[in-house]
């Protein structure tokens, strides 16, 4: 084990995360987006017709941080809300005319990020992490968060 903990992967994915984020800010700022709007406007436009839920889910934040999101997108013209006809409780998130325009931009958020931040990879590497780290993010997903118990 290394002292400085880089052979921990907890640690090295928190603190990879961590020198991403003010790239991402920075980039999502200069169009006008905080990062949260981009990571949603992305998600649907690979997959469009999603719940607040559904995309909380994919995204790893909570719902009260999605929703204030989506409200905010909504307000920009950027994502609609649909009732679905079976259930009125239920809304679909999709992108409007607005919010298909801007992926451009939001792709561009996106490649300047991964390609700021991930120069010194591979094109092999950055393969094999994405398999790696998609795995890992599957496992994750299947795990429930058990809180121990005080004695």
């Amino acid at each position: 084990m290394l002292e400085d903990g880089s052979d921990n992967l907890v640690l090295l994915i928190g603190a990879v995360r961590r020198r991403l984020r003010p790239f991402m800010v920075a980039q999502c700022e200069r169009f006008g987006y905080q990062p949260v709007e981009a990571w949603i406007l992305f998600t649907l436009s690979h997959q469009e017709g999603l719940t607040q839920k559904e995309i909380g889910s994919i995204l790893a934040v909570n719902k009260t941080f999605v929703m204030r999101a989506i409200n905010s997108l909504v307000e920009k013209k950027l994502v609609e809300r649909r009732k679905d006809g079976a259930d009125n409780r239920a809304n679909y998130i999709y992108l409007t005319p607005g919010g298909l325009s801007a992926m451009p931009t939001i792709r561009e958020i996106f490649d300047s990020v991964e390609q700021h931040a991930f120069q010194f990879l591979t094109v092999h590497e950055k393969e094999v992490m994405l398999l790696m780290l998609n795995k890992a993010d599957d496992g994750l997903r299947q795990l429930t968060i058990e809180t121990p118990k005080n004695p």
